[in-house]
């Protein structure tokens, strides 16, 4: 936790993506060869933050091979601030995050 707060003194948040890699097929992470080493590589990025409980936003951004991918931004601890500023700009920035799904 010491080293993340020193380097979010200085570089006050990170954004990442939410995966490490571009959606795998369905149930692949269920796969009892493969799947845990699929996981353990996809969630390269959030870990960190999830176990420190630093805060964090997360968001879809666009589509790959018809799945939802986002991007995710994290900050030091109780600078939630941070994060919600910064998700705002991403925002603004490129309008709509999220692609309308059609309904049926």
């Amino acid at each position: 936790m010491r080293e993340w707060s020193g380097f979010l003194a200085e570089y006050p948040v990170v954004i990442g993506p939410n995966l490490m890699c571009t959606p795998w097929p369905l149930d692949a992470d269920l796969n009892p060869e493969a799947g845990l080493d699929l996981i353990a590589q996809a969630t390269r990025f959030i870990l960190p933050a999830s176990a420190l409980g630093l805060p964090v936003v997360a968001f879809p951004m666009t589509l790959a091979n018809g799945a939802l991918t986002g991007i995710q931004i994290y900050a030091d601890l109780w600078r939630e601030d941070l994060c919600l500023e910064v998700a705002e700009i991403i925002e603004q920035g490129v309008g709509q995050i999220a692609p309308i799904m059609p309904t049926s």
